[in-house]
């Protein structure tokens, strides 16, 4: 998850002691590995703008 990779890394940064290697065994616990082979891709498209026409009061 990005969120607890970004929290981790603020709390690394809010500690000056903090240890650096800790910090990367702690993210590791949260990514999961690209599997190769995939039979299905990501479908990733753009969402349009929804209009506010419906908004208007006539």
């Amino acid at each position: 998850m990005a969120a607890m990779g970004i929290y981790l890394c603020k709390q690394f940064l809010s500690h000056p002691g903090a240890d650096g290697a800790q910090l990367m065994r702690d993210i590791a616990r949260y990514t999961e590995p690209v599997r190769p082979g995939r039979q299905d891709q990501r479908n990733l498209k753009i969402k349009s703008f929804p209009g506010f026409v419906y908004r208007v009061a006539a």
